[in-house]
């Protein structure tokens, strides 16, 4: 068996340590990957990443720290439209729109009833 010189060593060492470099990076690209295919499904069919239009009040609050008498307020004070932000569903349950709860956050208008009102009125 021939030795081998340091070039071919230092050659072979340089190419075995781009190849794991590769192997690392496609290994996190495929870890992402169903995440971004999520999301991207999600925005097609207009729902929330969870894959649910509607999420059941109480699962509302457990995701966003929300208080169930908060929600029950700002229904009470129009400031959420029934079927906008929530809605009771056939079984009675209150329902809330992940994707509408979000665009209610980013907007951030206090959202007094007489806003909504006129909001609504153009």
């Amino acid at each position: 068996m021939p030795k081998a010189k340091g070039n071919e060593i230092e050659l072979f060492a340089a190419a075995l340590l781009r190849s794991v470099e590769e192997m690392k990076r496609a290994e996190q690209a495929v870890m992402h990957t169903p995440a971004k295919i999520a999301g991207r499904k999600a925005e097609a069919l207009g729902t929330s990443e969870s894959g649910y239009r509607w999420v059941k009040l109480k699962k509302h609050c457990e995701s966003t720290g929300d208080t169930l008498d908060a929600v029950h307020a700002r229904r009470r004070k129009r400031i959420w439209i029934d079927g906008v932000q929530c809605r009771i569903g056939p079984d009675g349950n209150l329902y809330v729109n992940p994707e509408a709860y979000n665009r209610w956050i980013e907007a951030g208008t206090p959202g007094a009833p007489e806003d909504r009102r006129r909001e609504f009125e153009q």
